[in-house]
């Protein structure tokens, strides 16, 4: 678990208590249970989440259901529409786990912004945490590899790998769930000669 307080351990001592006390007086902790759906496609955000414990996943629901991240303690989920303008989501947030997130309005964090300058700070390391995901998301995509996706996933995200749906997985990984199958099997198949 990690608390919203603890997050924000990078601010210097003194300026965290100004924006944690600051934070504290709009934000508002909220219980999700595992299947909770915390936005659809095309709906309005107007929200920034902030995950203390549990696993929401953003989709898209088209032909196909694909998995497009994975957000897991520590993580702030945000539409990146919402940052620029009031558009509606083009992607579906679903509640993996049972969650204890921290949500907080756009319209509260701008003004929160306006009386602790810090703020802004803040909302351009979220900014840049978003464009490492979209650049991770993207490398990842770019492995032709079924296999080599799975490793690299494996890597990267160790703390994931045992917590989500193979369909889930899958469907991040971008391929089919027979074929992380067959790609497990052989690790795990590599794994034994090795001992």
């Amino acid at each position: 678990m990690v608390s919203l307080f603890s997050h924000f351990s990078f601010l210097d001592p003194s300026l965290r208590f100004e924006v944690l006390e600051t934070i504290a007086k709009q934000a508002f902790k909220i219980y999700y249970s595992k299947g909770d759906i915390l936005l659809r496609t095309g709906e309005m955000s107007g929200k920034l989440y902030f995950i203390e414990k549990g696993l929401v996943r953003s989709c898209t629901f088209t032909e196909t259901e694909t998995t497009t991240w994975i957000f897991a303690e520590g993580d702030w989920i945000s539409s990146a529409e919402k940052f620029s303008e009031k558009l509606p989501s083009l992607e579906s947030l679903e509640v993996l786990e049972n969650s204890t997130v921290w949500v907080i309005s756009y319209a509260d964090w701008q003004s929160l912004q306006d009386q602790s300058p810090v703020l802004k700070d803040v909302t351009i390391q979220l900014l840049q945490q978003a464009l490492t995901r979209v650049n991770t998301r993207l490398q990842l995509l770019t492995i032709d590899s079924p296999a080599k996706r799975y490793e690299v996933f494996l890597k990267t995200f160790p703390q994931l790998a045992n917590r989500l749906l193979s369909n889930h997985l899958a469907s991040f990984l971008h391929m089919r769930p027979k074929t992380l199958s067959r790609v497990k099997k052989h690790l795990r198949n590599q794994d034994k000669r090795i001992f």
